[in-house]
């Protein structure tokens, strides 16, 4: 699937995106097949850190540290403070204080409020800033917020 952590990389440029959709909707079949049967899929041979993090072990250690990465967002004077950072975050992350949001360290780093914000106001750390933001061509803001 297309990258989204612009963090880390830009993203994938449109067309990429679309041939990266077109492959996997080649494989939907094999992973509903999956799923119904409940089987694990690893893919490719998976390593001992690949079991690793998968079965969680990692993950668990790992994620109580993500949550304190969203100290490196940052928001800009663009932002009028429309709340929809707030309303999109799946992690109840985000509390508005005099009109701006502020994060509440138990951030899952989806990045859905950075890349969903209308202003473009939000940043994470110093390479985001001017980078694309990735969505998905088939979803809608309303379909994103939850709240």
């Amino acid at each position: 699937m297309p990258g989204n952590h612009i963090a880390n990389y830009k993203i994938d440029s449109q067309d990429e995106q679309f041939q990266k959709f077109d492959a996997w909707q080649k494989l939907i079949p094999s992973v509903v097949e999956t799923v119904n049967m409940k089987k694990h899929y690893w893919g490719i041979k998976p390593t001992l850190i690949d079991r690793c993090f998968r079965t969680g072990f990692l993950y668990n250690i790992a994620s109580k540290q993500f949550a304190r990465l969203d100290s490196n967002f940052s928001v800009s004077e663009k932002c009028n403070g429309c709340k929809t950072c707030l309303r999109i975050c799946p992690a109840d992350n985000i509390e508005i204080a005099d009109n701006k949001p502020r994060w509440k360290h138990q951030c899952e780093q989806c990045l859905a409020c950075l890349h969903w914000c209308p202003q473009e106001a939000i940043e994470y750390g110093k390479n985001t800033a001017g980078r694309k933001k990735y969505r998905h061509p088939e979803i809608k803001i309303k379909d994103m917020l939850i709240k």
